[in-house]
């Protein structure tokens, strides 16, 4: 019997089975992946927690190129984000993370103050990064250190509410494409009830 296995005529065409299957497990599908569609914040009091499927579905624009860290199963951990080289310097949009229409009605009544939990990139991190709400002009900027920490910003309050928010990342050296790693945003209202 355990002759009969390491027949040619058995064994191959097994171990060619196997590797087939361990090729199309690797290629991971080409379909969308229902994980990174919009979808509303997790709701924490008064804070608004957006984490790995939101940042999954973060639209990049010319300056900006993205890597959406996961984990064994396919979910998404993370957001690498980073700066091309040849947009530094240049003043073009960031990386939009949308936001869904009930959220943003609570972000049209005053300032929201934006945590955001960010990694550094071992090699080239980033000074620094932006944000705004999307298709408004004034960027709220911020430094970074290279080590993981979190950063508090305060956005302006708004005439309409925000269809997404904008992350930029800020570097003035165009030698490599400087970026972080993007964990978690919380945004919360800074007064009054959403």
């Amino acid at each position: 019997m355990r002759r009969a296995l390491f027949h040619p005529l058995l064994f191959y065409p097994t171990l060619a089975a196997l590797a087939l299957m361990a090729v199309l497990f690797s290629l991971r599908p080409a379909w969308p992946d229902p994980h990174e569609t919009v979808m509303g914040a997790q709701r924490a009091a008064r804070a608004f927690d957006y984490g790995a499927n939101n940042l999954a579905a973060t639209a990049t624009g010319p300056a900006h190129v993205s890597y959406i860290v996961r984990d064994t199963f396919g979910l998404p951990q993370s957001l690498r984000l980073a700066r091309t080289m040849a947009s530094v310097g240049q003043d073009l949009p960031g990386a939009v993370m949308p936001l869904t229409p009930e959220d943003a009605a609570a972000f049209a009544q005053g300032p929201v103050v934006a945590d955001v939990v960010y990694r550094p990139i071992p090699i080239n991190t980033a000074e620094g990064f932006s944000l705004r709400w999307a298709g408004t002009q004034a960027w709220i900027s911020t430094a970074i250190e290279p080590r993981e920490g979190q950063v508090s910003l305060v956005l302006p309050e708004t005439d309409t509410p925000p269809t997404g928010l904008e992350i930029r990342i800020d570097s003035t050296r165009a030698d490599y494409a400087y970026g972080l790693e993007i964990l978690a945003i919380r945004l919360t209202p800074a007064a009054g009830e959403p």
